[in-house]
């Protein structure tokens, strides 16, 4: 998806490891991209709708955001 952008281009995704998980993947150059586990907090586990919507806080690594524009 990122192979035809420029470099520091990016694209926030569903990750595999669950359903409170997203991945930003990063153009760093042709052929090389980061990754970099995104967490959604305050999400019901027992709420499907909950888990359906983007979580109310979000982690990268020890930075909290409250929305994906931060």
């Amino acid at each position: 998806f990122l192979a035809d952008k420029e470099a520091g281009e990016s694209i926030v995704r569903p990750s595999s490891r669950g359903p409170q998980y997203l991945t930003l993947t990063l153009k760093v150059h042709d052929g090389v991209y980061a990754h970099k586990d995104i967490i959604e907090g305050d999400k019901d586990q027992k709420d499907i709708t909950s888990l359906l919507r983007l979580g109310k806080t979000l982690k990268i690594g020890e930075d909290t955001f409250e929305d994906l524009d931060e």
